[in-house]
């Protein structure tokens, strides 16, 4: 190793701070500064280092393996043709506007109106969505 004050190869490295930087220096170099000692720790003779909590888990078992998405099945479905009309009238039934009915779902009020005018088909997910929260039939399995 060498000395990062003058460069010098060093067998026996001291620690210094110098100028608030604390670097690895030789016999010779650490008169510039004070010399730091770092004091191991060693954990109290009364306590013993826990080892285990328990036997061991065979986490082998408990591995859950996920299919890549690209492999994923998914099942066949399509969308009523007249979705926009059967989720308007479904939440004006109710008394919503389109801001609770947003904040029901808990998606964006843009989403809805998307959806309502028809420049958006719900996917799977929000289909169902909305199946649970309308009361209504979205989606035809084939």
């Amino acid at each position: 190793m060498q000395c990062e004050i003058c460069g010098k190869d060093i067998t026996k490295v001291r620690k210094a701070k110098i100028e608030g930087s604390i670097v690895s220096v030789c016999d010779d170099c650490v008169k510039l500064g004070s010399e730091v000692h770092f004091a191991k720790y060693e954990p109290p003779a009364n306590i013993k280092p826990q080892t285990s909590y328990g036997t061991e888990i065979d986490t082998s078992k408990y591995v859950h393996k996920v299919k890549p998405f690209y492999m994923r099945d998914f099942e066949d479905f399509e969308i009523v043709e007249d979705y926009p009309q059967l989720i308007r009238q479904a939440r004006e039934s109710r008394g919503m506007s389109r801001n609770d009915f947003a904040m029901m779902l808990q998606e964006r009020e843009s989403v809805v109106e998307k959806l309502e005018g028809g420049r958006m088909l719900p996917d799977q997910k929000l289909a169902k969505k909305l199946e649970k929260k309308l009361g209504i039939r979205l989606i035809e399995t084939s």
